[in-house]
């Protein structure tokens, strides 16, 4: 037989107000619904064997937060600090490490850099992986003769992910992976040739030797087959 509690709730107006507001508010995160749910429900006299059965937790989670609520108030609702040790944070590691602690180097994390200077939990956006604001960029020559008006890192992002998605072997984490670096750089090849002479882009409305001269008609598989027919037979020859 269902024992009856001794923690009989009986709730103002201004909190029976706040808690079918909580119970509602189903953006706020699920515990904080239940536990307004449980302390209406006992307010109305319901016991804690059938608020757990309507709302199928454990009695035991219902006489927990019936108790706290009754010697609380609102208060007991809230979550509080769990005992044992305090999570880690390697920002806070870091200034413990002497080879790793320091000032940033010069000109390094102007803007969106997370980390502090001389260590200590990241700035420049709200969390530990928030991105930090972005304030300007400067684009640098490193080598070649780039056009600067293709300078771009979603360009280079863009290409990244083509070649990614259009080649198991650039797949992370699994077998499909190239056991030769020949048998790679064919692939590579392959991928290429295709990309630029038989896939019809939708932004050009042709494939991109077609767009840059390069030839005047659409390739097919066949012809790239028949390239390197050609090659093997002159390799062959000479």
């Amino acid at each position: 037989m269902p024992t009856k509690s001794p923690y009989v709730i009986e709730l103002t107006r201004e909190e029976r107000e706040e808690l079918v507001a909580r119970s509602k508010e189903y953006t706020s995160p699920y515990r904080d619904v239940v536990r307004a749910k449980i302390v209406l429900l006992a307010s109305q006299g319901v016991g804690n064997d059938s608020i757990a059965a309507r709302l199928d937790m454990p009695r035991q989670v219902v006489s927990k937060w019936r108790r706290r609520f009754y010697a609380e108030r609102l208060p007991g609702l809230d979550e509080r600090p769990r005992g044992g040790r305090p999570a880690s944070s390697l920002w806070a590691q870091r200034a413990d490490v002497p080879h790793i602690a320091g000032p940033v180097a010069e000109g390094a994390g102007t803007g969106g850099d997370h980390r502090r200077r001389g260590g200590g939990e990241p700035t420049g956006g709200l969390g530990r992986y928030s991105p930090g604001e972005c304030v300007g960029a400067e684009k640098r020559r490193v080598e070649g003769k780039p056009d600067p008006a293709h300078i771009s890192t979603s360009f280079a992002e863009r290409s990244n992910l083509t070649m990614r998605m259009g080649n198991r072997r650039f797949t992370r984490l699994t077998n499909a992976f190239s056991k030769k670096a020949e048998n790679h750089a064919h692939m590579v090849a392959l991928h290429m040739m295709y990309y630029n002479f038989v896939r019809i882009h939708q932004t050009l409305r042709c494939t991109p030797a077609m767009a840059a001269g390069v030839t005047t008609k659409l390739w097919e598989l066949a012809d790239m087959v028949k390239v390197l027919e050609d090659w093997e037979a002159a390799r062959g020859a000479s």
